[in-house]
């Protein structure tokens, strides 16, 4: 990434960043279908969470593993890898806090939203 144009290079985090954001987007909309439930997160507990948590996990590791076995990608020798599929270590942790995040900050934007106010104005 460091001998790329800065442009290059942020177009190509950018689109890495939208392909996490719809792997989440996938997780939670297996969930919740599953689950017949779209606001399984307001309490989440139990299969629904860690249904979501795991399919999550699993989706982004096995693009990792994919990507590096096809070449799309490669680890510097700097990035320590676990020895059982060779995946990095900062991508499992990523995925592994990732959706709770996600999750998380879900959460704490709900007890902030004000209700809404009936309108004042009648129409005729």
């Amino acid at each position: 990434m460091l001998d790329k144009p800065w442009w290059e290079a942020t177009a190509q985090c950018l689109r890495a960043a939208a392909g996490d954001a719809v792997m989440i987007v996938l997780a939670f909309a297996a969930v919740s279908w599953a689950a017949r439930e779209r606001r399984w997160m307001d309490r989440p507990v139990g299969g629904p969470l860690a249904a979501y948590l795991i399919l999550a996990a699993l989706q982004a590791l096995a693009l990792e593993w994919f990507s590096l076995r096809e070449g799309r990608w490669v680890y510097l020798p700097a990035m320590p890898v676990e020895p059982l599929l060779g995946l990095g270590l900062a991508p499992i942790l990523q995925w592994l806090t990732l959706p709770a995040a996600a999750l998380w900050m879900s959460q704490r934007g709900e007890g902030r939203r004000e209700p809404p106010v009936p309108s004042t104005i009648r129409r005729r």
